[in-house]
């Protein structure tokens, strides 16, 4: 369903929760921006990446809470998006789910943009106890990377970002070697971490589609990527922000 922000200016975000109105019926909930007219050029067209993507909420997330002189930017006159992903449980059930929105009260100097590197062909084989996936994202610019948060459902085993830079060397940035549904938390690195222009970044999930996997619903199925809990997902999230953008220049006049 879309909300209507009816901001009469641009915002910038300084922390933000979504919470669920139902958890017994509210698998996840994703975010994005439907841009006002004339604002179109401000979501940058990233290969690997889902646009507009704005917040969301996941099994085991915590709050976004980004430091003095960063912030997500709001545009006046956005619409939120909300795709909220039910598991019937065999009741008629309501939902109310929120968002809770913090504004930046200092002036803003990056933008977080965040990316979901996803992959929505994946096919797990029936009975397959180690099947990998992949997906691939591609920085167009000079960059600094700030984030990780993985997402998969009950067959994911295990998830590895690798960073693949253009001077040929490659770098693991986060290894989860025991995926746990009910816990799903985002991985902020200590230091922000450059990405040059041309890093690919990729994203290998495992499944564990077996018997011996004790949270799978069904292992005599070939499973495809799907919104529901017995269906499976590939996504990895990241945050970053431009190396050389410096909104308070552009504020100045400089």
């Amino acid at each position: 369903f879309a909300v209507k922000t009816k901001f009469d200016e641009d915002r910038w975000i300084k922390a933000a929760e979504v919470r669920a109105g139902n958890p017994s019926v509210v698998h996840h909930i994703l975010i994005f921006i439907k841009y006002p007219k004339g604002h179109e050029k401000e979501e940058p067209d990233f290969e690997g990446g889902l646009d507009g993507y704005f917040l969301s909420m996941v099994p085991g997330e915590s709050p976004s809470v980004y430091e003095d002189g960063f912030g997500k930017l709001l545009p006046a006159g956005s619409v939120l998006v909300f795709q909220v992903h039910y598991t019937p449980n065999g009741r008629v059930e309501k939902d109310r789910s929120k968002i809770g929105l913090v504004f930046a009260d200092k002036p803003v100097k990056k933008e977080v943009i965040t990316r979901g590197i996803y992959n929505t062909d994946i096919k797990i084989p029936a009975h397959a106890e180690n099947h990998l996936e992949t997906a691939k994202f591609e920085f167009k610019d000079d960059s600094y990377l700030t984030q990780m948060l993985p997402h998969m459902h009950l067959r994911g085993k295990s998830f590895t970002y690798t960073a693949k830079y253009p001077d040929g060397s490659e770098e693991i940035l986060l290894s989860v070697p025991q995926w746990d549904f009910n816990w799903q938390n985002g991985y902020r690195l200590a230091e922000p971490k450059f990405m040059p222009k041309g890093t690919k970044i990729l994203c290998e999930a495992v499944y564990d589609n077996s018997e011996n996997n004790p949270a799978n619903p069904n292992p005599d199925k070939r499973i495809r990527f799907g919104e529901q809990t017995w269906d499976e997902m590939l996504i990895g999230y990241i945050d970053y922000y431009l190396a050389d953008q410096d909104l308070t220049m552009a504020d100045s006049g400089e």
